[in-house]
């Protein structure tokens, strides 16, 4: 099972990822539930996706959000693909570029 699929799968599953404090908890977490993950990047990305929809629900804006918002960054992906492409699912925005 990939972390697109225990997401779908649990309806609790962005709360219990919400309430590790960091990768290393993200980890073992991942682990427990058997989630499939192809190497240390895609990890780190699923945990990002996991930390952002966690400040969305509290009305914040993470970093990247902010600097986007601002004009100080300007990102070639979206959330939607960052998470796909963490975890192999296929869909999303369709206006994500490809480098």
């Amino acid at each position: 099972m990939n972390f697109n699929e225990f997401v779908e799968r649990d309806e609790k599953a962005l709360e219990k990822a919400s309430k590790c404090r960091n990768i290393d908890e993200f980890r073992k977490l991942v682990n427990e539930h058997h989630i499939d993950y192809r190497g240390e990047e895609e990890l780190e990305n699923a945990w990002s996706w996991v930390k952002s929809q966690v400040k969305n629900q509290d009305g914040e804006l993470d970093d990247d959000a902010l600097n986007s918002v601002a004009g100080g960054k300007k990102d070639s992906y979206s959330t939607t693909n960052t998470f796909n492409n963490c975890t192999g699912a296929t869909g999303g925005s369709s206006n994500a570029s490809s480098n």
